[in-house]
């Protein structure tokens, strides 16, 4: 035995000492899985932990490095009621033409993305087969948010398919993320020896092919009877309907699992992931080449579709044809007509941050590995789909919440899913839409502390049962099923021919009550109670990592994270943000965070302002996305002003808001900026608010509320000036006003009649709370020490002089990506090496006994 074993063995038993002690329902599951990575046996439960986005390890990107590609440039013009679709084919055409990929962006406001028939005279029509691909890795699509303000993709009309009319099924997803490969994946090698499931080594008759990060699919296709009937024990093809069709007998077991090599020998590769189906060498199995797109993603929008009437399964709505049948020639619009974003052959790539509507068809990750799917959202009206994976292979689908009255099948899998994991998902528990299980041969799905229904509407023909094969885990559900007490997972064809699921394993199961018949489940503990490990991804993420990721903590304590308008390329500022947070840690129970404004085309010699241009408002060197406010000076003063304005509206939350109740008074307003200026000077800033403000600063009525503000402190550090206040709001009673800040600046560096001068405001952050802040909150502690900025790995901290209990280094989307421990410590050293953290800007709070400091920092 080596000492790694007793060393692991010492942890284990350890955490496990402190566990007995503290916990109160332990799972034994998770016991016999923490053993099974101690004695390397195979456990019961499948290992979870590598789903995701770069397994897990890392947050999802908040900051690109590609070009950015502002739709806008090619054609695109927001809330003009004509179709965008060609400008946006025409703006990613130039990122793909880019070997780095690029950033396509789009700015607030609505964009027709599919219009097949335009009311607005001699615009052509969009032709409505033709989807919108994206073929090349790293290409992301980036809204200015999914909320109120920001950016909407409006599928006004929905896509067709030839065969719609019979297979209501078939209309395409309008956006399509695929390099072309099609689900016949090459052969590279042939495996040569039996392996069991959660290995991560195989044996191959050859590794000439393969190299070490490559992806490949392991693979087999094979309907011998005895492979057949292992994998329908412990039931047989005489338990189904019309067993003679069951597509996994006729056309066979199918297995299709991706992975990354990350090892090889003479004839052997190693995977970064566990293998989830056993393997018999006598079967046929083979390593197939994989090629696919990574990097790719959509995130910071709302999705709009057109599907406005009321979903029934399989028919059409009967507002417009009430008396078609199931299935009849117009049931593609509930089915399928309004299907948005599809990825196709895709890794490392993922969705957040999108709200989508009316739609038949939310997402899918099809043929793809190591996807995640995001704090995203369904509201409006529900229709068939939300989110799912389709033969893909590690995706995480996470925080998706529905919050309609029920969208049909929620988020699930289907196809030759596996190893796929769904993790606190909310569906409604009202019996109108159930997880989804879709058949055609899903395995290893976990469905991680999610709420919902299950066990119905999940999906799938009679032909392409079961709907679930083994080592589908429930854990911790709370929910309902089609009936409340003795909920049969695999129902006999004298209740329905539907609903089979091979043997679930089931922990802490909380809403309804399991069938006590045979061969309803492989394992169904503490039925009614949670286990202690509330969500089995996490722990066992735990345990492979050491720790918890930040992407995980952040996404706990901000669990919705909805982004109203954002903008946000690192280290560039690129318009402003709003995002409301429930925050029940802290005294603010809303935190917003803002950016500079875009400030709309208005300059003249009345001293207006306008949005900065490469080619007449900023140097002809600086790039497009270096956006900045640049104010037009007098023509023949020596001495002049300069004035910025940027304007923050505050949230109406006075109706439809689930994140901010609607008796939440604000009275208090505090904020942190920091503003540069070309050519120095000493800027002056001044506060107002209206409540009339609409795109204009100089027609609406302003009330100077300067003087109440608690504090404004500068570094003087000039060019920068560093801003803290508190500015009290308690008198005004209506929630939905704008508040405007307006920096000034006296100077006399310019020269010629036409003098410009350019403002860069960044890193504008609010906080709004119905509580008074302590004044401490804005004491600059002079004497205490943060470097090196920018750093690389390590962050040092000094002269703290023991007042501080806690340091939380933020991303610029506010995420937590390092939180420590530092009470009673002068001096400490934060190393984010293990966090893997990308380049940008950062956040360093450190908080103590009614005090708090925040630093902002640059990682290189």
């Amino acid at each position: 035995m080596t000492f790694n074993y007793f060393k692991s063995l010492i942890v284990i038993s350890f955490l496990f000492l402190i566990q007995e002690v503290n916990s109160q329902n332990p799972s034994a599951l998770y016991q016999n899985w923490l053993d099974a990575q101690i004695n390397n046996t195979t456990p019961i439960l499948p290992t979870f932990s590598f789903a995701g986005y770069k397994n897990g390890e890392v947050s999802l990107p908040t900051s690109f490095s590609q070009q950015v590609y502002y739709v806008t440039d090619y054609g695109a013009i927001a809330n003009d009621n004509k179709s965008d679709k060609e400008a946006i084919k025409s703006t990613i055409a130039a990122a793909e033409s880019n070997p780095n990929g690029g950033v396509i962006f789009f700015p607030p406001g609505r964009f027709i993305v599919n219009d097949s028939e335009p009311t607005v005279a001699g615009v052509p029509a969009d032709d409505p087969e033709e989807v919108i691909r994206i073929s090349k890795s790293n290409i992301v699509i980036k809204g200015s948010g999914s909320g109120s303000g920001g950016t909407e993709l409006y599928q006004k009309s929905h896509t067709t398919h030839p065969e719609m009319a019979t297979k209501d099924y078939l209309c395409p997803y309008l956006f399509l993320f695929w390099n072309g490969e099609d689900s016949a994946n090459s052969l590279l090698t042939n495996i040569t020896a039996d392996v069991n499931r959660e290995s991560y080594t195989v044996q191959v008759a050859s590794t000439n092919n393969i190299t070490i990060g490559q992806w490949v699919e392991l693979y087999v296709k094979n309907n011998d009877t005895n492979l057949v009937a292992e994998e329908l024990a412990p039931f047989s093809t005489s338990n189904f309907h019309q067993p003679e069709n069951l597509k996994i007998v006729n056309e066979g077991v199918e297995v299709r699992e991706i992975h990354k090599v990350v090892g090889k020998t003479t004839n052997t590769i190693t995977f970064k992931e566990p293998i989830h189906r056993a393997i018999n060498a006598n079967y046929n199995w083979k390593i197939n080449n994989f090629k696919a797109l990574e990097n790719v993603g959509i995130q910071d929008l709302k999705y709009t579709g057109g599907f406005i009437w009321k979903h029934l399964h399989h028919k059409a709505p009967e507002e417009l044809f009430p008396n078609e049948g199931t299935s009849g020639p117009n049931a593609f619009l509930s089915s399928s007509g309004w299907s948005g974003i599809k990825f196709n052959h895709t890794v490392n790539s993922w969705i957040t941050n999108v709200e989508f509507s009316a739609m038949s068809q939310a997402a899918q990750f099809l043929f793809s590995s190591n996807n995640t799917a995001l704090n995203n959202k369904y509201t409006g009206n529900p229709g068939h789909n939300f989110i799912t994976t389709n033969s893909a292979s590690g995706c995480f689908l996470g925080r998706n919440d529905d919050l309609t009255t029920g969208v049909w099948h929620g988020v699930g899998v289907n196809g030759k899913s596996i190893g796929n994991v769904l993790w606190r998902n909310n569906h409604p528990q009202t019996g109108t839409s159930g997880i989804e299980m879709h058949a055609s041969q899903p395995r290893s799905t976990l469905i991680d502390f999610c709420k919902g229904g299950v066990f119905f509407h999940q999906g799938g023909s009679t032909g392409a049962l079961p709907n679930h094969l083994k080592n589908m885990v429930l854990w911790n559900f709370e929910g309902v099923s089609y009936q409340n007490s003795a909920v049969k997972s695999f129902r006999p064809n004298n209740e329905t021919v539907y609903a089979k699921f091979i043997t679930p394993i089931i922990s802490g199961l909380k809403g309804f009550t399991m069938s006590s018949d045979a061969n309803q489940f492989q394992v169904n503990e503490s039925p009614g109670t949670h286990v202690d490990e509330e969500s089995l991804y996490e722990a066992q993420l735990k345990y492979r990592l050491g720790t918890l990721p930040g992407w995980i903590n952040n996404t706990l304590t901000n669990p919705f994270y909805p982004i109203f308008y954002y903008e946000d390329f690192g280290a560039v500022n690129q318009g402003y943000s709003v995002q409301i947070v429930k925050n029940t840690n802290s005294q603010n129970e809303a935190q917003i965070g803002k950016r500079v404004n875009d400030i709309p085309d208005a300059a003249d010699s009345n001293n207006e302002f306008t949005e900065a241009r490469p080619a007449n408002r900023i140097p002809a060197n600086s790039a497009r996305n270096q956006k900045a406010i640049a104010i037009v000076g007098t023509s023949s003063n020596t001495n002049y002003e300069l004035e910025a304005w940027v304007t923050m509206p505050i949230i109406d939350v006075s109706k439809n808001n689930q994140y901010i109740n609607a008796d939440d008074t604000f009275k208090y307003v505090s904020f942190w900026t920091e503003q540069r200026y070309a050519n120095g000077g000493i800027s002056s800033l001044e506060v107002f608010i209206s409540t009339d403000y609409t795109n204009n600063v100089t027609t609406a009525n302003w009330t100077n509320v300067t003087s109440n503000v608690n504090k404004i402190a500068t570094s003087g550090q000039n060019p920068q000036t560093y801003v803290e206040s508190l500015l009290d709001i308690s008198s005004y009673t209506d929630t939905n006003f704008t508040l405007a800040f307006k920096y000034t600046s006296d100077n006399s560096t310019y020269s010629g009649s036409n003098r410009n001068g350019t403002f860069y405001i960044s890193d504008v952050k609010y906080f709004v709370s119905d509580t008074t802040l302590s004044n401490t909150s804005f004491i600059i502690e002079d004497t205490i020490k943060v470097y090196p900025n920018p750093f690389s790995s390590e962050i040092t901290i000094g002269n703290l002089g023991a007042k501080f209990n806690k340091a939380l280094l933020f991303d610029s989307l506010g995420r937590v990506v390092k939180s420590i421990n530092i009470e009673g410590l002068g001096t400490v050293i934060i190393n984010t090496t293990s966090n893997n953290i990308s380049s940008g800007i950062y956040f360093l709070k450190l908080i103590g006994n009614g005090i708090s400091k925040d630093y902002k920092l640059l990682k290189k």
